[in-house]
């Protein structure tokens, strides 16, 4: 049997026990909640995190439904702001951060809502039961302030601008994910715009970047397996009445079906898959069943150039071509008008590379809206490819008549080849041939086919 003294003995076993547990408890606790803190918080700029944002946000959106009120949802991404850590370093980056934050909590301060950095430059807003209006002059208010601010270092004032997408519950978006993507699939469109600016979801913003997603896929799948096919459109010439060559067009296949480049090609141009697309295209015109379709035929291959960099790597490419010219082959290089707008000296410097190397150069779309016959005294060309707007409407636009019977003289004068596009139907083939256009290509001539079945087109 215990006596009094064993079970004093106990109880202040049991008593200590008790206390070391409570301790241990309370540190748990107290341990917990500096992890949550930690966990809700942005380090760097103390407004939410992405975590505490999207937890924040579901709260405000389970009240917005029982009380049929709309959620605004704005995404804030600064502008180039990879420059200021590149070049300022990432401590004043930081710096920069915490005072764009503490502008978007001061002007949303009286408001409902939400304020947290849910990535490295892009900040998330959640405002409840607003009208449009004032989100718009909210979502102003701030892109200014923010266009305003700036740091100075030394004599230089670090300053950016910013991109603003908005989404609203439950117009559009019914949840956490739905507004947040939303809102980032607006704000760059905003930064396709010019940037500095804001835009508003859509249903028309979210099947374009359904189209997006869904090509990207597609271009990283042609990447990757090299799955490019080269397609030929002949080039027929007129008075000889026979096939002078083709336009080696680029397609993929993709899951059994050969994608034209209609499909794809703004996506490839915008995410930068052209310049792979191109190069796959290139080393596969080096088969040998390639080289013989091609054997004692023009070859014309259109080249997007729109930077110094992309001349200078198709400048390593123009050996391929040369080598073309061994096989009995002869290459011309398509140039679009209208790029000269921007890079026409990127583009003449390029010109006159090919040129010293025996590249012939097309001129392709003139007469496409940008066309200036002050380019034929700069440039040094072999043909000029009339635009096909032109061509289709021949017979029945007067002016477009005149716009090609005046490009079709003074080619003539400078000693330099046309070639019509959008040959539809004979109507056209007759007419341009009457003009002296010296080539034609379109529907009329042949559609573009594989390039096996090139070598059997014949007029």
């Amino acid at each position: 049997m215990f006596k009094d003294v064993d079970f004093k003995i106990l109880k202040n076993i049991l008593i200590e026990t008790t206390e070391k547990y409570d301790k241990i408890l309370n540190n748990y606790s107290s341990l917990n909640y500096e992890l949550k803190l930690i966990k809700e918080r942005d380090t760097i700029t103390n407004v939410l995190s992405k975590q505490g944002f999207i937890e924040g946000l579901s709260t405000i959106l389970n009240r917005a439904e029982k009380e049929n009120k709309k959620v605004y949802v704005i995404i804030v991404n600064l502008d180039n702001f990879k420059y200021i850590n590149d070049v300022y370093g990432h401590g004043l980056g930081d710096i920069f951060l915490n005072h764009i934050a503490l502008i978007l909590v001061d002007e949303t301060q009286n408001l409902s809502g939400l304020v947290g950095r849910i990535g490295g430059d892009s900040f998330a807003i959640a405002v409840f039961d607003l009208d449009k209006s004032s989100v718009i002059s909210l979502t102003e208010k701030i892109l200014d302030r923010i266009s305003d601010f700036n740091i100075k270092v030394g004599k230089t004032n670090i300053k950016t601008t910013a991109s603003a997408g908005i989404s609203v519950f439950p117009i559009y978006g019914k949840n956490v994910d739905e507004l947040i993507t939303q809102a980032e699939q607006a704000m760059y469109i905003s930064k396709n715009k010019g940037r500095d600016t804001l835009t508003f979801y859509n249903e028309e913003i979210g099947k374009n970047f359904v189209f997006v997603e869904k090509y990207k896929t597609v271009l990283n799948f042609a990447v990757k397996n090299k799955s490019v096919i080269p397609y030929v459109q002949p080039i027929y010439d007129i008075k000889k009445g026979k096939i002078i060559g083709g336009e080696v067009l680029l397609r993929i296949k993709y899951d059994s079906r050969i994608l034209p480049a209609g499909e794809f090609i703004s996506v490839a141009e915008r995410f930068g898959f052209i310049d792979d697309l191109e190069s796959i295209l290139i080393e596969k015109m080096s088969d040998s069943k390639f080289l013989e379709v091609f054997k004692g035929k023009y070859l014309f291959l259109n080249k997007t150039i729109k930077n110094a960099n992309k001349a200078k790597k198709f400048k390593n490419d123009i050996e391929i071509l040369l080598s073309l010219k061994e096989e009995d082959i002869y290459p011309v290089v398509e140039i679009t008008e209208s790029s000269f707008v921007e890079f026409f000296k990127i583009l003449t410097d390029f010109i006159s590379f090919s040129r010293k190397k025996g590249i012939k150069i097309a001129l392709d779309d003139f007469g496409a809206g940008y066309a200036s016959f002050s380019y034929l005294l700069n440039l040094d060309l072999d043909l000029l490819k009339i635009d096909g707007t032109l061509i289709k409407n021949i017979k029945r636009n007067r002016k477009s008549m005149s716009i090609v019977k005046a490009i079709s003289q003074i080619a003539y004068d400078f000693g330099i080849k046309t070639i019509a596009e959008y040959v539809e139907n004979k109507e056209i083939l007759d007419e341009i041939e009457k003009i002296g256009i010296t080539y034609a290509q379109g529907y009329y001539i042949s559609k573009p086919v594989y390039y096996l079945k090139f070598k059997k087109i014949d007029r």
